[in-house]
């Protein structure tokens, strides 16, 4: 083989090398499908041939990295000589590199071994390998579609591409080639994501859960610089969003602790002056209403809502005073409440405001109320109710939040 046939390899890496910008950061499909149209010139050390075309019907790419590729191909190229004619069957595998950065046309390098298989003029089949290297580029018509022209050089393991012919050096042959993939099943980038959680911490005294919010890998790191910066702003508005939302939980669950602590010794004094019970404390006396009342407590504060559910359903088919019943009523609202089911929630504490004004429960249950009214949609109703919390326990621990509550109401009704 000539000399000169030596330097196309570097003809077709220079270029590539020049335009190397770093590890593509937006990565197609993790999968991608694709064909090609190629010709190819036989380039032996005793002839060469003429460019003839061939089809690559099946090419198979798996996206191993932001900026790796493995690919997998099976073709049919033709040698073309005076005297040979030869259609091949070309297995091959290659990895490959892009390069730049969110750019719609990005360069490539890539390498691979491979077989092929032809037939010469004395009608006998050959098998021969051969080491590929080549380079191009990929034109991303949109996420899904690429548009590949690539050129490499393949050098054969042996000498009978040319017919047979032997002489001081190994076969090879020049491809080109122009091609279409499409990807799917889009990569994500390398990153732990953002995200929210709530460890939900139950009290003695069955007042809800208090919710301790912690944010998770909050601050941007090398890796989270590659997701797009739309992407990227819409996920800090529903990080805030969601981190606004916990902090309210936070606030309206320390007011009903802090509610129910300055209760406890008023609740305390009235049932021991009336002979009743106070079915909140866990000295009381136990009767098999208590055990079930306070199964479902325990099933809410184990987030088994629809367990608390059923058991209070349960306990108000028994005949209880008006009093525990209110209790019953309370925690139905809450569990409705919590699995999202604002309707449910507010008939519940709608029962307490109305057919129990001498509930303990009834100043949590009404702002329980215009908050399931608000949660629902009912933004007039809910501030009607949320007034009245303010005109009835002006100096409440829910104060604070119901004046935040009714300033969100007159914002959404703008």
């Amino acid at each position: 083989m000539e000399r000169k046939f030596l330097l196309i390899p570097l003809l077709i890496l220079g270029p590539c090398l020049g335009a190397l910008r770093g590890q593509a950061d937006d990565p197609p499909g993790k999968w991608g499908l694709g064909a090609n149209l190629h010709t190819q010139k036989l380039i032996g050390d005793t002839r060469t041939g003429d460019f003839a075309l061939g089809f690559t019907p099946a090419i198979v790419r798996y996206q191993w990295r932001p900026a790796l590729y493995l690919q997998a191909q099976i073709a049919t190229p033709q040698i073309s000589t005076r005297t040979l004619n030869s259609r091949m069957l070309d297995v091959g595998f290659f990895v490959g590199h892009r390069f730049r950065r969110h750019s719609t046309i990005r360069p490539l390098l890539y390498a691979g071994l491979g077989v092929i298989n032809f037939k010469l003029n004395d009608g006998n089949r050959y098998w021969d390998g051969y080491l590929a290297v080549g380079g191009g580029g990929e034109w991303f018509l949109s996420r899904a579609f690429g548009l590949n022209l690539t050129t490499d050089f393949r050098y054969t393991t042996g000498d009978d591409l040319d017919g047979g012919y032997s002489g001081f050096g190994r076969d090879a042959f020049l491809n080109v080639s122009l091609g279409l993939n499409y990807y799917f099943g889009r990569q994500k980038p390398d990153e732990t994501p953002t995200e929210i959680t709530a460890e939900e911490i139950s009290g003695d005294d069955g007042v809800q859960p208090v919710v301790a919010v912690t944010e998770k890998d909050a601050a941007p790191s090398a890796e989270r610089s590659t997701i797009p910066p739309d992407s990227l702003k819409l996920r800090l508005a529903n990080l805030s969003q969601a981190l606004r939302e916990k902090e309210e939980l936070v606030r309206l669950y320390q007011a009903k602790v802090e509610w129910a602590d300055r209760q406890a010794r008023a609740m305390e004094n009235r049932a021991l002056a009336s002979g009743a019970v106070d079915l909140d404390r866990s000295d009381t006396p136990t009767t098999p209403f208590l055990r079930g009342y306070r199964a479902a407590l325990q099933a809410f504060a184990e987030q088994d809502y629809d367990a608390a559910i059923e058991q209070l359903r349960t306990l108000l088919n028994e005949d209880v005073d008006p009093v525990a019943r209110s209790y019953c009523w309370y925690w139905l609202g809450e569990s409705f409440y919590a699995k999202g089911e604002y309707e449910f929630a507010l008939m519940y504490f709608d029962k307490i405001v109305t057919s129990a004004p001498d509930s303990p429960k009834k100043m949590v249950a009404e702002v329980m109320l215009a908050l399931s009214r608000m949660k629902s949609g009912k933004l007039s109703e809910a501030g009607v109710t949320f007034e009245r919390v303010l005109q009835s326990y002006p100096n409440s621990e829910f104060a604070p939040l119901v004046h935040e509550y009714l300033l969100q109401i007159e914002g959404k009704e703008r």
